[in-house]
């Protein structure tokens, strides 16, 4: 019954408003969500602590039978292949470890390469992250570098298409 009360309504819009009006009203709309969503704030516990709790939630089976310990959180954005924004979150201090600028290589439609840089490009106190992706798994290894010491974990992640994006959640883990 409401089904059939809503036809009356979208024959009074489309008159009341052209397609061309529709579909500016439908960008400007999309586009405020995506501002609103885009630049969360890991500096903020409450944000990184979620962050920190969903990525273990997310990876627990991996990180078990991979004998892993998670050290941090990774989240980002993926807006083209050579566009992708990521901040990492130290799971001891839920302070931000990183915030990294990155790109996909394709060796077919399925796979290929990922990288990541620290966006600081300090060389004495630095985050790179190189390996690969299949499908929506992301594995890479992930190097920091705090004064002359490096330190080596694993990325383990996933890509998930969200529209004109695809976000990315992975766990920053050191493995036996």
């Amino acid at each position: 019954m409401t089904r059939f009360a809503l036809i009356p309504l979208a024959f009074f819009a489309n008159a009341c408003a052209s397609a061309e009006e529709v579909q500016d009203l439908v960008e400007e709309t999309t586009e405020e969500v995506r501002e609103g969503t885009e630049d969360i704030d890991f500096s903020k516990s409450a944000s990184a602590e979620h962050l920190l709790e969903t990525a273990s939630t997310e990876f627990a089976k991996e990180l078990k039978t991979q004998d892993c310990e998670m050290v941090g959180a990774l989240a980002g954005k993926v807006t083209d292949p050579s566009d992708i924004h990521m901040t990492v979150v130290d799971a001891e201090t839920t302070e931000v470890m990183a915030k990294l600028i990155g790109s996909l290589t394709l060796q077919t439609n399925f796979n290929g390469g990922f990288y990541g840089q620290d966006t600081s490009l300090n060389p004495f106190n630095s985050m790179r992250i190189a390996g690969e992706w299949d499908h929506e798994a992301i594995e890479a290894d992930v190097y920091v570098t705090q004064g002359r010491l490096i330190h080596e974990a694993t990325l383990f992640a996933t890509m998930t298409e969200r529209g004109d994006a695809s976000s990315i959640l992975g766990v920053v883990a050191v493995c036996d």
